[in-house]
């Protein structure tokens, strides 16, 4: 019998504006705003929820900008995170989580990109999609912790 997996799924948004791009600080760092799908949400939903949760801001969703697949430490467990291009349709960046955990909401330059995002897997996926636009696969083995980036032929 092959393993069972469990597999967590996530969607977030890449909302530039002005040379910057939307991220939220949660527990100290920051990240595009991301989120669970619920019961029922397809996956441009989720994204276009957890902007408005997460960051007090209402977006249109794209287009897929990238994903983010991990194998977890566990060697089992898998998340897989969707994040979708946005733009800005209102709102001022703004925590508004309701679980409270995220601290901060903003719009940052790209060029401080280097600096504020930590997570490096986040970074490089970001920093790609920015640079060409196009859409893209990161796979993060957090069980030996390697990160290949991906990108389809065309």
């Amino acid at each position: 019998m092959p393993p069972i997996y469990d597999l967590l799924v996530a969607a977030g948004v890449i909302c530039t504006h002005d040379g910057a791009v939307l991220l939220v600080r949660e527990k100290g760092r920051w990240n595009p705003p991301m989120g669970c799908r619920e019961p029922g949400e397809v996956l441009f939903q989720t994204a276009r929820r957890e902007a408005l949760e997460e960051a007090g801001v209402e977006v249109d969703v794209g287009d897929i900008a990238y994903v983010i697949e991990y194998i977890e430490s566990d060697g089992h467990s898998r998340t897989l995170q969707v994040f979708f291009a946005a733009r800005l349709l209102g709102g001022q960046p703004r925590p508004n989580d309701p679980d409270g955990e995220v601290e901060d909401a903003r719009f940052v330059p790209f060029h401080d990109i280097d600096t504020v995002l930590t997570a490096s897997h986040h970074r490089l996926a970001l920093l790609s999609w920015l640079s060409g636009r196009r859409a893209g696969h990161h796979f993060v083995d957090r069980s030996v912790g390697g990160h290949r980036p991906s990108v389809p032929e065309g």
